[in-house]
């Protein structure tokens, strides 16, 4: 890579600022203090600031004013060098011992980091080349003046050859083995990838060297892991130090909990835990003791838990006794029991558990507001304080009061409707629906009849029978044995009773048409008794009933007789002294008489009995001895 001024051309080269080196391999050698960062212990003026040194100008300078102790400036490299010359321009006060250290991050000056201490004869400016007493590996360098002498330094360089090349003048290349990297006077390869070393860079680092690695030639760790030391990190540091020097394990950070006595990290006095221990322990810590560390508490004062014993037992613990770690208590009050003792026992709710639980299922409540998580018989509501309705079958029902089931009849959330009143034996208890049907009938309020050719009932849900020689009826019961005998015997009986009631009936019927025909001829012997007595002159006189219909009513006084024909249907008739002043209407009588045709002074002649189908009754009709008389009204 070019890094002349004239872009490498033939002829006569010009180095760019900060590199050097042969002009014939393009300035290969680089002043790697050029432009780093850099601090100073105090600057003698703001344009004497510690830059100076670095800026690759030499008529500038950096100046620290001098104090009653050591000053100091320093730079910090971009990375880890192994370094062995240092270039300076500074000015030296005569009989001044000057030191330079190569350092790492810890910034520890001592023996160990030493380069090479400088001594002067004479006050004046110099530019000299300081050679270390060895190879120092570190990426900070430091030049200290002693007491009561400033610090004034022209220019401060540090040249390294570009990564591929080697030799005096950064004129070689490395070879190829060392990708680019090499001894940059040997040219032996001395520049590994991070986490690797050895001649050919296929030795691993110590996994305790950290993130920079080791290095390549020795496998000595730049930097340790906190906690380690030792030139491979395998050693760890002081009890309580974080972190330590890497070459001597002097601590520099005590961990928390422990003190920088001086010499090494003590723990933190009894009552103080954190950093430098300045904290103190909490004030509910038995005895004030805690962890050094963390500030938790060994143990609690009593009545108090908790990591720092911040919160307070329960008041229901027996005496506030419970454990600093859980607050668990010991034993509970009288009525208490739980982790806490902040649930009731059985049977009890509320603030100090004073209210009882008295309808819920064996006394079992919510603790904090009563409410029963399950009814005793016969009860329901948030507290089991109501009762079943009277209509839910053996009066249960759940908690909402909701019946568990009916009884026969009754459908609805708590029974209160009534099933279809015709004929439904038992319904659907949400619907209404009939689930059984009196015999003969169906349909889901059982009001349909069941079709004639199905003799012993029908299915419920379509009226059809499964077959018409033997019918089924569709109810729960209506398959079982026990059902079918109690049809048979039902039948049996009916049956019974029909032929009973007929023959009564036959026999009444017998005896009455004998009695009809007695008073009929009783009644036919007296009436042409009468006719005899009628006169003549009557004849003209009901000569107009001739074609008239029969009478409902006839009385004859002397001898009387009165008859009653209903709708047509003809009368019997009976005397007065069979009478006894009462009425004697038959049902169905077998004779009927007709109505006068003429009267003749010899004798009276009566028509014929007829059929009264085409007749209309008379209301009534008086026959007397001497004369006749009629009152009547057609039906």
């Amino acid at each position: 890579m070019c890094h002349c001024k004239d872009n490498c051309r033939q002829g006569r080269q010009t180095c760019d600022l900060g590199w050097s080196g042969s002009k014939w391999l393009n300035c290969q050698k680089e002043n790697i203090m050029l432009g780093r960062p850099t601090i100073q212990e105090n600057s003698y003026a703001s344009s004497f600031n510690s830059g100076k040194a670095v800026d690759g100008r030499i008529e500038t300078f950096s100046k620290v004013q001098e104090r009653e102790h050591s000053v100091w400036w320093r730079v910090r490299l971009k990375r880890y060098q192994t370094i062995t010359d240092i270039n300076i321009t500074m000015d030296t006060v005569s009989s001044a011992q000057y030191m330079v250290y190569v350092t790492d991050e810890s910034l520890v000056n001592n023996n160990y980091s030493l380069c090479a201490s400088n001594g002067a004869s004479t006050t004046v400016q110099r530019k000299f080349v300081l050679s270390c007493s060895r190879a120092l590996t570190g990426k900070i360098i430091e030049i200290h003046a002693p007491p009561h002498i400033p610090l004034k330094i022209y220019e401060v360089s540090l040249m390294s050859c570009a990564f591929g090349t080697y030799g005096t003048n950064c004129n070689r290349l490395c070879p190829s083995e060392c990708h680019n990297t090499c001894n940059k006077d040997s040219g032996q390869c001395d520049q590994c990838p991070v986490g690797f070393t050895g001649e050919f860079c296929n030795v691993t680092c110590s996994k305790f060297c950290g993130a920079n690695g080791c290095d390549k030639i020795n496998g000595q760790c730049f930097q340790c892991n906190s906690g380690l030391w030792s030139q491979d990190c395998t050693r760890f540091c002081p009890k309580g130090c974080n972190s330590c020097q890497r070459e001597t394990g002097y601590c520099r950070d005590c961990y928390s909990g422990y003190i920088y006595n001086g010499t090494t990290c003590v723990q933190c006095p009894a009552r103080f835990h954190g950093a430098s221990c300045t904290l103190s322990c909490g004030l509910n810590c038995k005895a004030g003791l805690c962890d050094h560390e963390n500030g938790r508490c060994i143990d609690c004062k009593h009545g108090y838990f908790g990591d720092h014993c911040h919160e307070n037992c329960s008041e229901k613990c027996l005496n506030f006794s419970c454990s600093a770690t859980t607050g668990h208590c010991s034993h509970c009050e009288i009525g208490h029991h739980g982790e806490q003792c902040t649930r009731c026992d059985r049977g009890y709710f509320g603030e100090g558990c004073k209210s009882t639980c008295n309808y819920c299922k064996l006394q079992v409540c919510n603790n904090v507001n009563g409410t029963c998580f399950e009814c005793e018989k016969g009860k329901y509501g948030s507290f089991c304080n109501q009762t079943c309705s009277s209509q839910c079958a053996n009066r249960t029902c759940h908690q909402n009061g909701e019946c568990v089931s009916c009884r026969n009849g009754r459908y609805g959330l708590q029974c209160e409707l009534l099933c279809p009143p015709i004929k439904c034996s038992a319904c659907d208890k949400e619907s209404g629906v009939c689930l059984e049907c009196h015999l003969g009938r169906y349909g889901s309020e059982c009001t349909e009849y069941c079709p004639s050719e199905c003799r012993n009932g029908c299915l419920i849900n379509n009226g059809s029978c499964e077959n018409k020689a033997v019918t089924t009826f569709p109810s729960k019961i209506s398959d079982t044995p026990k059902f079918k005998n109690g049809m048979q015997n039902f039948l049996i009986l009916a049956g019974t009773t029909i032929l009973i009631v007929f023959s009564i009936v036959f026999l009444t019927k017998i005896c009455k048409m004998q009695k009809e025909r007695q008073i009929s001829t009783q009644a036919s012997t007296r009436y042409r008794g009468i006719s005899s007595i009628i006169e003549s002159s009557s004849v003209n006189r009901y000569h107009s009933l001739i074609e008239e219909n029969p009478y409902e009513n006839v009385t004859m006084e002397s001898q009387t007789i009165e008859a009653s024909d209903y709708a047509n249907e003809g009368a019997c008739a009976t005397t007065t002294d069979d009478l006894i002043d009462k009425h004697v209407v038959a049902e169905k009588p077998f004779k009927k008489y007709g109505r006068f045709v003429s009267f003749d002074d010899e004798a009276p002649r009566r028509q014929e009995s007829r059929d009264s189908a085409s007749s209309t009754p008379y209301e009534s009709i008086v026959i007397k001895d001497d004369s006749m008389s009629v009152s009547f009204t057609k039906y």
